[in-house]
């Protein structure tokens, strides 16, 4: 078998997915709970740096827990640093264990798993306490679920007060789903896969070199209203697809080589029935397009970028879908797979259910430097389910369109390793906030300014500087928020 490589960690918000044992597999479910702590181990360290700040480092305490959901009763070890706010206010973060299992007065037996979480919040000056726990289980029952929690409690003698207790709220969720919907390294030729004929011209699949061969002669032949294509995907199976929130649908294929002539334009697709997002590539561009039954037998175009120069032999294209909500982040890629997939293009778009703007066909010729495609307006909402081809299955799959006015010589493209999966994620942070840090040379002064757009109007952001490197956390609540670095007098 051939080294196939999927990609992950390419789409905005996608990391490393766990495919995780069936059994493991369960339905969100919420608890409530109560904790007390039993033992401080380390009270703290407090340090008072050059710029006045309070910092606190090395607490570490275990905590008793008693829930309604048994998989979040236990013993809780918990490892704090923080660092004092001008107002006296305490921020928290740190990890935390959750051994899961049983109490018997003081004596503590575990039962199987534990939980690793991590955690932020803010004790106030009289020792309340909000704080926020994302994290994932390992062994037992709980092993790849995926834990969500809030713990609060009420003023307090002091930060490690035994008797007053914490309250906790939470969500256990299913591991995150990772489905491979399809893969295919055409080791076994190109059974189980079939073209697509928009009725006019010679169009075959073959097998080469254990690599899926298309061909397509159109010499005689008018062009069609999306130009002269061949497409291709796996016939066999049923590959439905129906997006939840903060769910990724991802389509890669190796291409191989395509025949060498201007009018050649190879592509990558992925959806079905109800709608196709598709991107395309030649040496001096990279388009995103949309094709749905309300934009029949044309297309829209969300962009074409001509400052890229790209090889055509030997290349990774990569296309994520990626709901937000009512949205559709969708992220393209090219990679040069002769030097370890480094990224030759990457660019997102975002899909809303409002009418996007598209280019027009005579934007589109002017730059793609075709004669035959004409596009339509985006038809509005995303595609977040398909059912099916027209007349086979659905999921992804690779193609070619030529340019041709029907004297173009025969278009043919090699193509390998193509994969189609499905993942989701949990969010990759505890706080909607955004870190920022940079250098501060001797004897330079910088200032932050944030505004809602890279227009303007820019506006300082407080924060506090330690000595010789800076960083800010900013809460994140605007859609979008831009940054800069200004010397200050």
């Amino acid at each position: 078998m051939k080294n196939s490589t999927f990609l992950r960690g390419l789409a905005p918000l996608a990391a490393s997915a766990l495919l995780l044992p069936t059994a493991a597999r369960a339905q969100t479910t919420s608890y409530t709970g109560t904790g007390w702590v039993n033992q401080v181990f380390a009270p703290g360290i407090y340090c008072v740096n050059a710029a006045g700040q309070v910092l606190v480092r090395g607490v570490a305490y275990m905590l008793r827990a008693e829930c309604t959901d048994p998989r979040l009763t236990g013993r809780h070890t918990a490892f704090s640093d923080g660092y004092l706010q001008a107002d006296g206010s305490t921020v928290m973060y740190g990890t935390a264990y959750y051994e899961v299992g049983t109490w018997a007065g003081t004596n503590f037996t575990p039962n199987g798993g534990i939980w690793e979480m991590k955690y932020n919040g803010l004790l106030q000056t009289n020792n309340s306490l909000q704080v926020t726990h994302v994290g994932y289980g390992s062994g037992g029952t709980i092993d790849g679920l995926r834990l969500e929690e809030t713990a609060t409690r009420g003023p307090a003698a002091n930060a490690l007060d035994p008797t007053v207790p914490l309250f906790y709220a939470g969500t256990i969720k299913p591991p995150p789903v990772s489905t491979t919907l399809d893969a295919e390294d055409f080791t076994s030729g190109v059974q189980g896969w079939m073209t697509i004929n928009p009725g006019y011209g010679t169009i075959s699949l073959f097998p080469t070199n254990q690599a899926l061969g298309m061909r397509a002669d159109y010499r005689g032949y008018s062009p069609g209203p999306l130009g002269n294509f061949v497409h291709a995907h796996p016939s066999a199976g049923n590959y439905n697809w129906s997006l939840a929130d903060g769910q990724t649908l991802e389509c890669q294929a190796d291409l191989v080589r395509v025949s060498e002539d201007s009018t050649n334009f190879p592509y990558l697709v992925v959806g079905g029935d109800q709608g196709l997002y598709f991107v395309s590539v030649s040496h001096q561009s990279v388009g995103l397009y949309k094709f749905t039954p309300a934009t029949t037998p044309n297309m829209a175009c969300f962009w074409v970028d001509t400052t890229v120069q790209l090889p055509l032999t030997n290349i990774v294209i990569h296309l994520a879908l990626t709901r937000d909500k009512a949205n559709l982040i969708i992220t393209a890629h090219v990679l040069d797979k002769a030097h370890q997939n480094a990224v030759l293009f990457e660019r997102a778009f975002v899909d809303t259910p409002a009418v996007e703007a598209t280019l027009d066909t005579t934007q589109y010729r002017a730059l793609t430097k075709t004669t035959t495609i004409t596009l339509v307006p985006d038809p509005g909402p995303p595609v977040f389910a398909v059912n099916g081809w027209h007349g086979g299955s659905a999921g992804g799959g690779v193609g070619v369109n030529q340019d041709s006015d029907g004297n173009q010589p025969p278009v043919e493209a090699v193509w390998d390793n193509f994969s189609l999966r499905l993942s989701d994620e949990p969010p990759l942070s505890i706080a909607p906030a955004v870190q920022v840090t940079w250098t501060v040379p001797a004897g330079v002064n910088y200032s932050v300014e944030g505004a809602p757009s890279v227009q303007g109007p820019w506006l300082p952001v407080q924060y506090l500087t330690p000595p010789g490197m800076s960083h800010i956390t900013i809460p994140a609540n605007s859609p979008a928020q831009f940054f800069r670095l200004i010397q200050a007098p």
